[in-house]
């Protein structure tokens, strides 16, 4: 494979980051790689390729571009700060964070003087996807930013959206976790209605998926990881529910009254708080169970382990 003359670092091998930076090797940009867990950059080396790094100071030099997932734009902040004094005059920061649109326009403003430039690029799909180059990215840059951007880009995702300057790109993607999650609980609540009138929940969700009811969570989540009981890790509780409260920090910003926005982002809330932390997102299925006072369960579905 022909050799990518950009120099790119990569902050964070987590469950999507891992998959995403192995994407850019796999495209044949020359990949530095680095981790807060350690072991976790000199293992991606051995088993993916790439270079390890010790720290983000020493990834940082030599680059020129940088890309972060991380949980929170806190932790862009913190490692924006780290970099900053090895990033050359002219690097260009990828955040895929979904984070906070008003603090990634703050961290814009902090590098501008020494010339490094930072957009925005969150991304949908889950691991699936991001192991196939297949994601969807929401981009928040200038036209030339975006350009300069795309080639990276378009390594890890096949739906490409540039929806504004910077910070846009993870306002859609708050307002697109906010339509999901919404899905997702009226989905489950539902479902439990159907179940205590006497109907395979798994019927319902097959209906829903061909009629005007469905959505992602009905295609993707309800029989996978909700009906089998899995719950398998893909995205955690706790994320959700940083996306809902940036969606409803904007409904604030804009003077939008979004009085169902704020309910969902309560109920989520209030599901975190119940069950505790390190939960994925499909739980607050068992926060409606709990609620309702009944389990899920389908005699077509197989079981993949307890409730």
């Amino acid at each position: 494979m022909m050799s990518n003359a950009t120099k790119i670092g990569f902050v964070g091998l987590g469950v999507m980051g891992w998959p995403m930076a192995a994407c850019l090797v796999k495209a044949g940009f020359d990949v530095r790689v680095t981790d807060v867990v350690p072991g976790k950059a000199e293992q991606f080396a051995i088993e993916v390729g790439g270079k390890a790094t010790g720290s983000v100071a020493s990834l940082a030099e030599d680059i020129d571009t940088l890309v972060l997932i991380l949980p929170s734009s806190n932790e862009v902040r913190m490692v924006a700060e780290q970099a900053r004094g090895s990033l050359a005059p002219g690097a260009l920061i990828i955040d895929m964070t979904s984070g906070s649109p008003g603090v990634t326009k703050e961290i814009a403003a902090e590098l501008a003087p020494e010339r490094i430039e930072i957009i925005d690029a969150p991304v949908s799909g889950g691991a699936v996807r991001a192991k196939t180059g297949e994601l969807a990215i929401m981009i928040g840059a200038s036209k030339a930013q975006f350009a300069r951007a795309k080639p990276i880009l378009e390594a890890m995702g096949t739906s490409l959206h540039h929806v504004g300057d910077v910070g846009a790109g993870q306002t859609v993607k708050a307002l697109n976790n906010l339509c999901y999650s919404a899905g997702l609980l009226i989905a489950v609540e539902a479902l439990l209605i159907g179940q205590r009138a006497g109907v395979d929940p798994a019927a319902i969700v097959d209906v829903l998926n061909t009629s005007s009811g469905g959505n992602g969570a009905t295609r993707i989540m309800i029989k996978n990881q909700i009906l089998n009981r899995s719950f398998k890790p893909a995205f955690r509780l706790d994320l959700m529910l940083k996306d809902l409260t940036i969606a409803a920090d904007l409904a604030r910003e804009t003077k939008t009254t979004a009085p169902y926005s704020l309910i969902c982002r309560e109920t989520w809330s209030a599901a975190a708080a119940l069950l505790g932390p390190g939960h994925d997102n499909s739980a607050i299925a068992k926060f409606c169970e709990r609620m309702s006072g009944d389990i899920l369960s389908s005699p077509t579905v197989e079981q993949a382990g307890a409730a």
